[in-house]
């Protein structure tokens, strides 16, 4: 999911220039800043990490600063403690229609190669997120419409990433793999954040209403993935729903901010994912 304050950093990098990186080899973001960017979040590398059973594309909850350890994600403890290898793209405010526009699920999959059995998506947060003066006035009617639109979104990410490995590589689907968000808390802020709550405030939502609505909005694009499943055989759920300590929300203790674990959160939601992929995909790495 978002992090604003973040993506100026992002942006300020990429204008300087891509450079040619290696990811067999670990560097940190005081060594060079370009590659923790480019080629851990973004996968621009010249030599491609050919080989991988998995792929990942992912939004904040696989990396959050771009590469940089500061809080261990979804990606970073999968890589570090599981011991997944992964062709990835992962970087803070991506979105399913980020990955349609930019062709990011064909990339993966180029320079994973042939032997590319998976394909993790940790993605749906940020597609969740609308223009709240509108959102707020007609409720119904706009939760109503994203949803379709994710749902869609979803959908063709999915099926035509298979035909493009299939025409690739040859052989059958991918077997792609969605999660959901676990429940958010809207009065877990950082001092120099701007929390859930107020910003729905400032939009008119009243206090009665914020946390039902947040639950409901989640609730409901989690549904929104699982019953996807039903409609595309290649595609499997894993429910993270409550991981943290909810419902209604998650243990602060847990949590960065109001939509993000925290590295010790991040530990536990990985641990249940993990388990859920060794159960999907009979304990590949």
């Amino acid at each position: 999911m978002n992090i604003r304050y973040l993506q100026i950093w992002f942006v300020l990098i990429i204008f300087y220039s891509a450079v040619s990186c290696d990811t067999r080899k670990k560097k940190s973001i005081i060594d060079d800043p370009l590659f923790q960017l480019l080629c851990f979040s973004n996968n621009y590398c010249q030599e491609p990490p050919r080989g991988t059973k998995f792929g990942l594309i992912g939004d904040s909850w696989t990396d959050m600063i771009g590469g940089v350890p500061l809080i261990w994600s979804i990606r970073t403890y999968m890589e570090d403690k599981y011991g997944y290898r992964m062709t990835a793209s992962t970087i803070a405010g991506r979105k399913l229609s980020d990955v349609m526009d930019e062709g990011l699920h064909y990339n993966i999959i180029d320079k994973a190669g042939p032997d590319l059995r998976y394909m993790i998506l940790s993605l749906g947060g940020n597609d969740l997120l609308l223009n709240y003066p509108v959102y707020s006035a007609n409720l119904a009617g706009e939760k109503q419409a994203i949803m379709a639109l994710i749902r869609t979104r979803l959908l063709t990410v999915v099926r035509s990433g298979n035909i493009y490995k299939k025409e690739k590589w040859g052989g059958s689907d991918l077997i792609w793999i969605i999660h959901g968000y676990d429940y958010i808390n809207p009065d877990k802020v950082l001092s120099v954040i701007e929390g859930c709550r107020p910003l729905f405030r400032k939009y008119g939502y009243p206090d009665s209403v914020i946390i039902p609505d947040l639950i409901d909005s989640m609730d409901r694009l989690n549904q929104v993935m699982l019953e996807a499943t039903y409609e595309e055989p290649s595609l499997r759920y894993v429910n993270l729903r409550g991981t943290l300590g909810g419902p209604p929300v998650s243990n602060p203790d847990h949590l960065f901010d109001c939509l993000h674990p925290n590295s010790a959160g991040f530990n536990i939601v990985t641990s249940v994912f993990v388990n859920n992929l060794d159960y999907i995909t009979g304990h590949a790495r």
